[in-house]
């Protein structure tokens, strides 16, 4: 997954720049330690912390990026798409598309990679100059279109299934 780069202060996407509130003081504490252990190279250890908290706090979407995150680093990729995902439908934050659009293509779910480039490319998010949307959208509507023709089905058909 291509990194992203990152203010010194890492924070989840937030539309607009704008933090959203989190349901408690400690929970905000909890979530930067997280931080602070995942930046020290000691995600299990994030993860460890923060898993138990998902069934106390199952809707706050920074939760849910930050044990995604904390996975990611730790080397479990499928671990950390639902995470993502549910920080995404959580929060409808456009600046999670950009994370889901990379974590969809180191794990070759290519539809689902075409589309989060495509939203991001479509609202316009801000990407940080090492990051070109409009390469990955080509070579991924290529990589679609010979799975299309290796198996005969139309392209919309092969990105619906």
């Amino acid at each position: 997954m291509s990194k992203r780069k990152r203010k010194k202060r890492r924070s989840p996407p937030t539309a607009q720049g704008s933090r959203r509130r989190r349901p408690s003081v400690a929970l905000g504490r909890t979530l930067d330690r997280a931080e602070r252990m995942i930046d020290g190279g000691r995600a299990q250890e994030a993860i460890a912390l923060l898993g138990p908290l998902l069934p106390s706090y199952p809707r706050v979407a920074d939760l849910h990026y930050y044990l995604g995150y904390a996975r990611v680093i730790a080397g479990d990729i499928w671990g950390a798409l639902p995470g993502y995902e549910r920080a995404m439908k959580l929060s409808r934050d456009s600046g999670y598309w950009l994370p889901l659009a990379s974590l969809y293509l180191r794990l070759e779910l290519n539809a689902y990679a075409l589309h989060a480039f495509r939203q991001v490319q479509a609202q316009q998010i801000d990407v940080p100059e090492t990051e070109d949307v409009q390469e990955p959208i080509a070579v991924l509507e290529d990589r679609i279109a010979d799975i299309a023709h290796g198996l005969g089905l139309p392209v919309a058909q092969v990105k619906q299934g």
